[in-house]
């Protein structure tokens, strides 16, 4: 009987270790679970798109992921979150001290000089005294994205910049790097412009017709793009500037003329041909036209758009 019972025990100790053995292996074997990759981007880390795009014959640069917006009561600069995104009647409580987003600027307005980013009438700004002198080289500090530090944008001042007339006119104009890359749109119900890069690929099961593209019973853009559309096209590298409108002053009373339906976009250029100073050059667009020689009032509030080289 004692034998049976060592026998017994033995079996006993045997098959529990090797029930042991086996959960732990099968416990080994299981699927192994990998961390979720964070979300593709189509900007690098200081708010750039990845893509590029040609100023010229021999510079290029990368857009900022939105348009620039100021917060008077802290201070501070920011990008746009979504490029679509645009701050409209909010623009008319601008002031030294709002606590909230105004993104439509007067020429000029860095900060630097006294000339404040909350400014809503001015007599026109001659940077250095004189009307023909442009938002840079001695007078860059008066360009937004050179004098200040963007919050979303690296946090460091002189990492940014706005475009001068000439570089505008090349990226939207009809030269053999350029030619066709730039298309009137709405995306997610914001009508704006599209610019795409140099180098780009339409993604699978999307459209563009290049140009001011309208539907000719509607008067409204044949580009239109929800806002998984426009993801794609994002990731693919394609820049969106809406129509943010424009700021004016009619009588006493300020006012956030055609946001929805016009965007205007500042240059670092003065006007040429403007006898009295009281313009700057600028890109403005409808949903019929685009005019990449235009020119603003000074004193109007407008969209900026900064790049970085």
């Amino acid at each position: 009987m004692n034998h049976f019972h060592k026998n017994v025990k033995l079996l006993f100790f045997i098959a529990t270790v090797s029930l042991m053995v086996s959960a732990c292996g099968e416990k080994e074997n299981e699927p192994q679970t990998t961390p979720t990759p964070a979300a593709e981007s189509a900007f690098d880390s200081n708010g750039a798109t990845k893509s590029v795009f040609s100023i010229s014959d021999t510079k290029s640069v990368h857009f900022s992921k939105g348009n620039l917006q100021y917060n008077a009561a802290s201070s501070k600069w920011r990008f746009a979150e979504n490029q679509y995104d645009y701050v409209g009647d909010g623009n008319i409580n601008a002031s030294s001290s709002y606590d909230g987003w105004v993104d439509l600027f007067l020429w000029g307005t860095s900060g630097w000089n006294n000339y404040q980013p909350w400014d809503t009438e001015l007599n026109p700004y001659h940077v250095g005294g004189s009307s023909t002198n442009d938002l840079t080289g001695e007078y860059a500090n008066a360009d937004w994205g050179v004098f200040n530090a963007i919050s979303n944008g690296g946090n460091t001042a002189r990492k940014w910049r706005t475009l001068t007339a000439e570089e505008w006119a090349y990226l939207l104009g009809n030269n053999t790097k350029r030619n066709g890359k730039w298309a009137t749109a709405v995306v997610n119900d914001h009508f704006g412009l599209i610019v795409l890069p140099d180098s780009f690929t339409m993604p699978d099961s999307i459209t563009l017709t290049a140009g001011a593209a309208r539907n000719t019973y509607t008067g409204e853009p044949s580009n239109r793009y929800t806002l998984a559309q426009w993801k794609k096209l994002e990731l693919a590298g394609a820049v969106f500037m809406p129509a943010a409108g424009r700021r004016v002053v009619d009588g006493t009373e300020l006012r956030v003329n055609f946001a929805g339906s016009e965007g205007v976009y500042w240059s670092t250029t003065h006007a040429p041909d403007d006898y009295y100073g009281n313009s700057a050059c600028s890109v403005d667009f409808t949903k019929s036209y685009l005019n990449v020689e235009g020119t603003a009032y000074r004193y109007h509030g407008v969209s900026v758009r900064l790049v970085k080289d």
